[in-house]
C-alpha cells in the first residue's frame, strides 16, 4: 500500500525476521516481510519514535475492509491478557503492525483472507526509552 520504511529496534528486526523465516508464514506476509526488512531504518530503542508501533505500545488499528476500530496493547509474549486488548509482539496482526508510524497504512494476510489496516494512533504504555 505505502512504501514508508519501517522503523524497527534491534529487537523488532530480529523478531520480523524471525517471522520471516517461519514455516508457518503465508507467502503475502513473507514477500511483505522481505521488503519491509530490506528497506526499514533501524534505531537505538531510545530514539524510537513515540507514534511508531513497537512492544509496549498502544494502538488504535482500523481495519479498512471491515471498518471496524479497535484498540490494542502490545505487550510482551508472557503477558498477553486477551479481555485486556493485550496482544503479544507475536501475534500476527502485531507482526503486521509493529514499525509502522501513525497514519500509516498495511496489508497482511490473516485467517481470514488478506486485510488492509490502517494505524491510527499510537502511545507508549509506559517509558519505552529505559
Amino acid at each position: 500500500m505505502q512504501n514508508i520504511p519501517l522503523i524497527l529496534t534491534d529487537k523488532e528486526h530480529k523478531l520480523l525476521s524471525d517471522h520471516y523465516i517461519s514455516a508457518d508464514t503465508p507467502e503475502f506476509n513473507r514477500r511483505r516481510l522481505f521488503l519491509e526488512l530490506k528497506n526499514a531504518r533501524m534505531v537505538p530503542q531510545e530514539c524510537m519514535p513515540l507514534n511508531v508501533v513497537c512492544a509496549n505500545s498502544r494502538v488504535l488499528v482500523t481495519n479498512l475492509d471491515k471498518r471496524q476500530t479497535f484498540s490494542i496493547r502490545i505487550v510482551p509474549s508472557d503477558y498477553a491478557i486477551l479481555p485486556r486488548n493485550e496482544l503479544s509482539v507475536t501475534d500476527p496482526l502485531v507482526i503486521a503492525l509493529l514499525g509502522y508510524a501513525a497514519g500509516a497504512s498495511t496489508e497482511w494476510e490473516m485467517k481470514d483472507g488478506i486485510n488492509r489496516l490502517k494505524v491510527m494512533s499510537v502511545w507508549p504504555i509506559e517509558d519505552r526509552h529505559h
